[in-house]
């Protein structure tokens, strides 16, 4: 599949750097998600359910 989506838009430049600057974006925000969980269980609830609402309301 991977293959198909890149020949699809006949691997222009501009389309591989936005793909990969979205992946990138994604992979903060999944970070940000857990570091959200990861102080709800450690008790900080202030802190984890900010980031936790923030974040997922993107």
């Amino acid at each position: 599949m991977r293959g198909a989506a890149y020949r699809q838009h006949g691997g222009r430049p501009g389309v591989q750097l936005w793909r990969f600057n979205v992946g990138f974006y994604n992979l903060f925000l999944a970070l940000g998600l857990i570091a959200g969980f990861v102080a709800l269980h450690l008790g900080q609830e202030t802190v984890g359910r900010t980031l936790i609402a923030y974040l997922s309301s993107m």
